[in-house]
């Protein structure tokens, strides 16, 4: 049987973060990755989607955008980006709403918006798991 899996943020980017997440899928019986899921869009977190789309092909991504988020994530920010980066295209991403649910191999996420560290910040909620308010 082929498991896919939801990759939840793609962290910075480093060149150890693609080989591992290999490793890790590998060990679990991860073939594929039906989707990316970001948490907020500091670069900590979507910088390693060029990376996952170089090694798996077009990906979907979501997230949850603030009010004037034009529906795309940022490769890398201004501080970091080199010009080669600053010219690459930006990646259009599917827009999540608070108590949007997403299904995969075995789990059942939902989309919880938690805005304070950014106001596009979202957790998700492993279904069968305890939740308090």
């Amino acid at each position: 049987m082929r498991l896919n899996r939801i990759l939840i943020d793609t962290g910075e980017g480093n060149a150890e973060y693609l080989p591992n997440l290999l490793t890790a899928m590998k060990k679990y019986g991860c073939e594929s990755i039906q989707e990316v899921l970001i948490t907020h869009y500091h670069y900590d977190h979507t910088g390693g989607i060029d990376s996952l789309i170089k090694n798996f092909g077009p990906l979907k991504v979501s997230k949850k955008q603030p009010p004037i988020f034009d529906q795309r994530v940022e490769h890398k920010s201004d501080s970091a980006c080199s010009s080669e980066a600053k010219n690459q295209p930006l990646i259009e991403v599917q827009k999540i709403e608070h108590g949007a649910v997403f299904k995969t191999d075995g789990a059942t996420l939902t989309a919880i918006a938690t805005p304070g560290h950014t106001e596009d910040h979202l957790s998700f909620w492993l279904e069968g798991m305890l939740l308090f308010f």
